[in-house]
């Protein structure tokens, strides 16, 4: 039975299906074209929503986004699936516990952080597929708003495209502020390996004509092979990116087997080997302290060999001197290493150390010997002794204090440098008796004698102060 309705929708049951119908103005029934079943239609759309979405995935997973430069990204572009790229300046930088990946990328002056997490960070890290600064890199990802910026986040371990230059050989002079960004291979001798903090390890390269920092970060060495063992004198040979630190250029290795040891090591050279054609150059020495002088803002060492006359002299600087740690055994009779920059100053070669690490005490001086005023003589120049007498104090000036030493038969001028000065109790500066050690020098044809720090100078106690200790 069919209910009639004029302008409605006819309900009909038959062969077992619902079908739409409608009535006529006149009350006929016009049947449509084609009848769909409700259950039909809604698989119809479940399908197409399917195959959209499969249409989708298949997209992003196989088709290449155009490339967006750095310097177009913009807040409109954040959730986007986009791919950029460009150098890598900072990174990588590695978290086992999350696992999270992230490194820096720049292109004309504009930076970019990318992260890659959980899956992709180990993939990337399992394959060695990370780039380091230098690298020119291609990503695809999501950009994300992070903390005011924007950070693109890799979701698949494809999605990362490294571009690495062959490296060039160069000399440690010939890499300058310019190169930045350039791979290079330098070769030198280990002057010194230290890490101003635990998050960085800098080696101090030097070849015979200038020298250069190798920074290696603690994340690197995570994620790669550790360093040889170092030490100074050890020949290497560094692959890296040249990258500037305050302006200044630095080595940047891409993995820790990019340093390693090659078997010649920098052979310490004795005074006698020394020739005019080393001058400039970055020399390690070795030899016995002969004789130390003062010298203008610093010391003199004179260095020998035995079974030869020849000498070098070794110029420390007063602030390094004041920096050694085995200042009190650097005296005549110790064995040193020591290496730095060899220089011609009127017509002498001096080998002049620039850091602590640049000189290496062998064998301590011996104890200074105790002699009386009276045996202080041209014989001690150059040497430390020790001596006692009545102290006078005779003049002060801007440099210092000029001390008289009286031992009742003779006489030597004791001179203070103003920095051991303000150390030394004023009691003892201003007179008494007293044990001064130091080194023997000339001025103006008349010996002095010149404390080496203020432990130099001490006051004798009477007999019976002594007794009653």
């Amino acid at each position: 039975m069919v209910e009639s309705t004029q302008g409605k929708i006819l309900k009909e049951h038959g062969m077992g299906e619902d079908c739409i119908s409608t009535f006529a103005d006149d009350g006929q029934t016009i049947p449509t074209s084609r009848h769909l079943s409700i259950r039909a239609l809604r698989l119809w759309v479940l399908l197409l929503a399917g195959l959209g979405t499969a249409a989708c995935l298949l997209t992003a997973r196989f088709f290449t986004p155009p490339l967006i430069p750095l310097g177009e990204l913009g807040p409109e572009l954040n959730l986007a699936h986009i791919r950029t790229g460009g150098s890598v300046v900072r990174g990588p930088d590695y978290f086992p516990a999350g696992p999270a990946l992230y490194f820096t990328l720049a292109d004309a002056g504009t930076e970019l952080r990318v992260a890659a997490t959980g899956h992709v960070a180990q993939a990337l890290v399992a394959d060695q597929r990370f780039p380091t600064v230098g690298d020119w890199v291609t990503v695809t990802g999501v950009l994300r708003p992070r903390s005011g910026s924007s950070m693109l986040y890799l979701r698949d371990p494809s999605a990362v495209e490294i571009h690495r230059e062959d490296p060039a050989p160069l000399s440690a002079g010939e890499i300058v502020p310019e190169m930045a960004g350039r791979r290079v291979v330098v070769e030198g001798w280990v002057r010194d390996v230290r890490r101003p903090h635990r998050e960085i390890t800098l080696i101090d390269l030097h070849d015979q004509e200038a020298g250069i920092p190798i920074a290696v970060s603690r994340s690197l060495l995570s994620l790669t092979q550790a360093l040889p063992p170092l030490s100074p004198g050890d020949a290497v040979r560094v692959t890296g990116t040249v990258s500037l630190y305050h302006g200044q250029p630095q080595v940047v290795p891409a993995s820790g087997a990019d340093v390693s040891l090659s078997p010649e090591r920098l052979p310490p050279a004795g005074p006698s080997s020394v020739t005019p054609e080393d001058v400039g150059r970055w020399l390690l020495v070795q030899g016995s302290v002969l004789h130390v002088f003062p010298a203008s803002r610093g010391y003199r060492f004179i260095l020998g060999e035995e079974g030869t006359p020849a000498t070098l002299t070794l110029f420390l600087r007063e602030g390094l001197w004041k920096r050694l740690p085995h200042s009190a055994t650097l005296d005549v009779g110790a064995q040193i290493r020591a290496q730095g920059w060899l220089r011609s100053t009127d017509g002498a070669w001096e080998l002049v150390p620039e850091e602590v690490s640049d000189l290496v005490l062998l064998i301590g001086a011996p104890d200074t010997p105790l002699v009386r005023l009276e045996e202080v003589g041209p014989g001690w120049l150059g040497r430390p002794v020790c001596t006692e007498g009545q102290l006078v104090r005779k003049d002060t000036y801007p440099t210092g204090m000029l001390l008289q030493l009286d031992g009742g038969t003779a006489s030597l001028p004791v001179w203070v440098p103003s920095a051991i000065a303000r150390e030394v109790p004023l009691s003892l500066l201003t007179g008494g008796a007293a044990r001064v050690c130091g080194w023997i020098a000339r001025y103006r044809d008349r010996l002095e004698i010149l404390p080496r720090r203020e432990s130099d100078l001490r006051r004798l106690l009477p007999l019976w102060k002594d007794r009653r200790r």
